[in-house]
C-alpha cells in the first residue's frame, strides 16, 4: 500500500467541494440545482487546477448521483423507505 496526498478545496458552508488526486479530479455537492449550474461549477474548477498544473490529457470522465434519504417524520427509519437488500 502507497500513501497518496488527497487535496480538498471546498466552500465555506461545507456543501460543495473539489478534491484532487493524484490521479482524479471530483466535484462533489450537496446542493445540486440543475445539470448546468453543476457542470459549470466543475468546469471552473477543472479550468482552475488545469491552469496550476497544465493537465495534459484526460482518461475518463463519470458523473453519479447519490441521493440522500432522510425520513420525514421521528417514528419512521430508513427500513421504511428502503428494500432490505440495500440496508446492509
Amino acid at each position: 500500500m502507497t500513501a497518496q496526498p488527497r487535496y480538498t478545496f471546498g466552500d465555506i458552508g461545507g456543501r460543495s467541494s473539489i478534491v484532487l488526486e493524484s490521479n482524479a479530479l471530483a466535484f462533489q455537492t450537496t446542493q445540486y440545482e440543475t445539470f448546468e449550474t453543476f457542470s459549470a461549477t466543475f468546469l471552473k474548477g477543472l479550468g482552475i487546477v488545469h491552469d496550476a498544473l497544465r493537465l495534459d490529457f484526460i482518461e475518463r470522465i463519470g458523473l453519479r448521483y447519490l441521493d440522500a434519504i432522510l425520513p420525514l417524520r421521528a417514528d419512521e427509519s430508513l427500513r421504511d423507505y428502503l428494500i432490505s437488500e440495500v440496508l446492509g
